[in-house]
């Protein structure tokens, strides 16, 4: 029997990073999507030492045409069951300061690029005779927050396509799963997002990763649509 595979966008680093590792423990093999090659490949290389059956694929998400090269090339010759959206991106400050960079940089990269993926997993998925889409959004999409709100528009924007999504897919072969996690020890916190508070009370990313999967792989019957993983 043919392995099923995983696309993990974002799978770089972070949380898509933990979620490739948990996925490779299982034995499901992952295709790994990222825009930066050089960390795509420390990924790999980590990802293989550790026996994963992985791949690496240079996209970025919010690109169509880049999306459309990348799902062609996976689906050409393997099973694909999973799609994990983890990419995003981040830039914190007053409303008042926003630019259209800064917009366009958050909405590409957690909402177009989410839509993007999503549209191209799809058909792949149907071809397979089903799968799940697993999109990882935030806490801040629950919530509004002082100096987040280009961030919560994308993360909102991104709940409601989800939930338009599950009420398209009702009946059919493909599950849904949307994630509302808090914060995390992850690359996304940097000088253009802004540093928060105290990282060391931010969760391991390996734990949330493991909440994810062991829904999404053992669900004993039952169809969890949603989940929020708040900090302790």
């Amino acid at each position: 029997m043919a392995a099923s595979w995983a696309i993990v966008t974002g799978g770089g680093s972070g949380l898509g990073l933990a979620l490739a590792e948990g996925l490779g423990r299982t034995g499901i093999s992952v295709a790994i999507l990222g825009r930066d090659p050089d960390r795509l490949d420390d990924a790999l290389r980590r990802l293989r030492a550790g026996g994963g059956d992985v791949e690496g694929f240079p996209c970025d998400v919010s690109k169509q045409a880049d999306v459309r090269d990348a799902f062609s090339r996976i689906s050409r010759d393997r099973e694909v069951r999973f799609l994990f959206n983890v990419a995003g991106a981040g830039r914190f400050g007053p409303v008042e300061e926003l630019t259209e960079d800064a917009i366009d940089e958050v909405l590409s990269g957690n909402l177009r690029g989410l839509m993007m993926a999503t549209a191209a997993a799809l058909p792949v998925l149907r071809a397979a005779g089903g799968g799940t889409i697993v999109t990882v959004l935030s806490s801040a999409a629950l919530v509004g927050r002082p100096n987040e709100a280009a961030y919560c528009a994308a993360k909102w924007g991104g709940r409601g396509f989800m939930e338009a999504l599950r009420a398209a897919l009702k009946g059919s072969t493909i599950r849904t799963l949307t994630v509302y996690p808090g914060g995390m020890r992850t690359p996304f916190w940097g000088p253009d997002v802004g540093e928060p508070p105290d990282l060391d009370t931010y969760m391991d990313p390996h734990d949330v990763a493991a909440q994810i999967l062991g829904v999404i792989l053992d669900p004993g019957g039952a169809h969890v649509t949603e989940m929020t993983i708040a900090r302790g």
